[in-house]
């Protein structure tokens, strides 16, 4: 794990809102997330250093969680360059968010087929 890795990552892919000071993009996608940051997919190309708020939702009955971030790299995504989501987006959160980890390995764990 790198140092700007602070938290082990789990590759779990939901819709998100991401908000930005302008109020878009609007929807992404999660490719992995971890307590301390995210890599989303967006039809936006952002701007690395901006302010953003993420607004996730583990599953329909849990409550939206908002965190705040900032934009540490934007690069094109080459699994959809032409798609719907043809930018990649790394998010570092203002403050690592622990009690999201336990939901992360049990959405990680789901979208195996396994069982915690």
């Amino acid at each position: 794990m790198s140092d700007q890795q602070r938290a082990p990552r789990f590759e779990v892919l939901f819709p998100m809102r991401l908000e930005t000071k302008e109020g878009g993009p609007g929807f992404a996608v999660s490719r992995n997330l971890s307590a301390s940051g995210s890599l989303i997919a967006t039809a936006s190309e952002l701007t690395v250093g901006a302010p953003v708020t993420l607004r996730l939702q583990f599953h329909r009955d849990d409550a939206e969680r908002w965190v705040e971030g900032t934009i540490v790299r934007v690069t094109p995504n080459a699994d959809d360059p032409h798609g719907m989501w043809p930018y990649l987006v790394g998010v570092r959160f203002a403050s690592v968010v622990p009690e999201i980890e336990p939901l992360l390995k049990q959405q990680a764990q789901e979208a195996k087929g396994e069982h915690a």
